[in-house]
């Protein structure tokens, strides 16, 4: 998932914000024991412990783009899709997951059957941006559980 938007607002979340992810759930041996992980699709290596806070206290990671002429958020923000602005559809035929920008029905992106939708929370007093189609970054996020679809 790749973050773009024509102009940068961001905000500071006055609640919990439920959002998701897609990815993969897997249990991964740690120091402490068995924990049930979620690894996103797009970057794989930063997986999110169950019901654990990520954290990314690094200021940087936002560039202009003046090519494309929009704003692009790299990896060092956490990035998700909206419910508020954004839909998905897994089809029964091949069990793909599409995402769709509610404000025009325009598909964001589409991600193979072997993926999962992962509930996420961004906490509260959390700075996050939201872009045209619905996209989030974020400086905090916590995987909660599996949706079951």
């Amino acid at each position: 998932m790749c973050w773009r938007s024509k102009g940068l607002n961001f905000k500071f979340a006055d609640k919990d914000i439920i959002v998701y992810k897609i990815g993969y759930i897997k249990t991964m041996i740690m120091e402490d024991g068995a924990k049930q992980v979620f690894l996103p699709f797009w970057h794989p290596t930063q997986y999110y412990c169950k019901n654990e806070i990520r954290q990314e206290d690094c200021c940087l990671g936002i560039s202009y783009n003046e090519h494309s002429d929009c704003y692009e958020a790299d990896a060092r923000w956490f990035h998700s899709y909206g419910f508020e602005n954004t839909y998905y559809v897994r089809s029964p035929i091949d069990k793909t997951i599409t995402i769709y920008a509610k404000c025009n029905n325009e598909k964001i992106s589409i991600y193979n059957s072997a993926t999962e939708i992962g509930k996420f929370i961004i906490p509260k007093d959390t700075k996050y941006a939201i872009n045209e189609n619905g996209e989030i970054i974020s400086k905090k996020l916590i995987f909660v559980n599996k949706i079951k679809n």
